[in-house]
């Protein structure tokens, strides 16, 4: 199953002049609920769906609560997961308010190992 995308056009913020560049964005083409992931990891480990559930659903909160110290969480091969809280934009610098957010986005950087995993999906695929 390929991962698809499509080019963007946006305007460089960080230039003076504005100019357009392109961007490549994935699509995300459908979704999944919480059973039928957890039933997925099931059938991948053999571990039952109730304890999948409950572990993922502990690390959700042991998550947030990382995120509520500022704290990023690293994984073994530099994978690394935080929270990214960006402030809508002000011309003087005492209007700028972190409540006032444009964008609350989880980041994951991506080490060797998930670095692999996407490599191995083997091919992308184009969609305009």
């Amino acid at each position: 199953m390929p991962v698809f995308f499509k080019i963007t056009q946006r305007k460089n913020s960080l230039s003076k002049g504005g100019e357009n560049l392109y961007y490549a964005t994935s699509i995300i083409r459908g979704k999944t609920n919480f059973y039928e992931f957890c039933s997925k990891v099931h059938d991948l480990t053999g571990v039952e769906t109730k304890t999948i559930s409950k572990v993922l659903t502990f690390s959700k909160v042991a998550l947030k609560e990382e995120f509520k110290q500022g704290r990023a969480v690293e994984c073994d091969d530099n994978t690394s997961i935080y929270l990214l809280i960006t402030s809508k934009a002000k011309k003087n610098k005492n209007d700028v308010d972190i409540k006032k957010y444009s964008k609350r986005e989880i980041i994951v950087k991506p080490g060797s190992a998930l670095k692999r995993f996407f490599d191995s999906l083997g091919y992308y695929e184009w969609k305009g």
